[in-house]
């Protein structure tokens, strides 16, 4: 792995951790993460592996390497080995252009979000205020499921409406946000943080 890590980081492609609880027979110990430098996001949605033996939701680990201190991008998968693998997810690119280096620094900037159905159409923050809004596809139902989620995966704030509120205490490490519509689509942003308790690893 950690040859293939540096090849990678040679020819500047982006590299994530992939499918971490992908097998219920072979789980990896989540501490071996720690040794491993480099990486730049980790997959916590992969569609495919619901069908397995594992599980494809990893927003355990992502807290628990954000919580160490190591800032990384949560990214989504379809992973598809069959046509019905296929458009369980995807990571929506805020980018000002659509040439390979524009997205490359979007996403290596965080500035993407991961959906399994869902539109992101606000999100703000401040010195006081965290506030995001989103639809699901259908666009019909107002309502919707905001979770805040904070150092350790404390849940900070639970909330159901038009629009998810989070007054910002000051002592947060990070704050990311987990939405979830009535139907079971789903959506998470990249955390906003303390810098300085954050490294790159």
């Amino acid at each position: 792995m950690e040859n293939t890590r540096d090849a990678t980081c040679k020819t500047q492609e982006i590299e994530f951790l992939a499918q971490p609880w992908a097998s219920a027979q072979n789980v990896p110990e989540i501490q071996d993460l720690d040794r491993l430098k480099g990486y730049t996001s980790i997959e916590i949605y992969n569609g495919l592996i619901f069908r397995l033996t594992g599980t494809g939701l990893a927003t355990d680990v992502w807290d628990y390497l954000l919580s160490r201190g190591r800032l990384v991008w949560g990214f989504g998968n379809d992973d598809f080995h069959r046509w019905y693998d296929l458009a369980r997810t995807y990571n929506m690119i805020y980018s000002s252009r659509k040439d390979f280096k524009a997205v490359q620094d979007s996403i290596q900037n965080g500035s993407f979000y991961v959906s399994t159905g869902m539109e992101l159409t606000g999100f703000e923050c401040d010195q006081e205020f965290v506030r995001i809004s989103a639809r699901a596809a259908n666009k019909h139902v107002k309502e919707n499921k905001y979770i805040f989620t904070g150092k350790n995966g404390e849940v900070l704030s639970e909330q159901c409406g038009e629009y998810g509120l989070y007054k910002i205490r000051g002592d947060e490490m990070y704050i990311r946000v987990q939405v979830i519509s009535e139907h079971g689509a789903m959506l998470w942003t990249q955390p906003v943080y303390d810098e300085a308790r954050f490294k790159k690893v």
